[in-house]
């Protein structure tokens, strides 16, 4: 999760030019902020492998994709923008929020 929301945010920088570099850098340290503190939980993605292979054997994602679904179906929702993956999670039985 870590990785793709510093992604977002280079992206949203570097190729969209939508943000300047002091507001990312607020946002990068507000966001350790939220781990450092506990608000945000990180965990290995390695509980997830099993299953997620699963999902993506059963549905034909990706393995990167099925590890949030596979977390999900622990937790029971996934807000996604991906359709793909969002169709998948539903064939799964995980309740799903698309944004779009």
């Amino acid at each position: 999760m870590l990785k793709e929301c510093l992604s977002a945010f280079w992206k949203h920088y570097y190729i969209k030019r939508a943000v300047d570099l002091s507001t990312v850098s607020n946002i990068v340290r507000g966001l350790m902020k939220l781990i450092d503190t506990g608000v945000i939980v990180l965990e290995d993605e390695r509980n997830y492998l099993e299953k997620a292979m699963e999902v993506a054997l059963k549905t034909g994602i990706t393995i990167h994709d099925a590890l949030y679904i596979a977390q999900e179906l622990r937790y029971g929702e996934l807000l996604t923008a991906d359709k793909k993956q969002a169709n998948a999670a539903q064939q799964m039985g995980v309740h799903v929020h698309l944004v779009t």
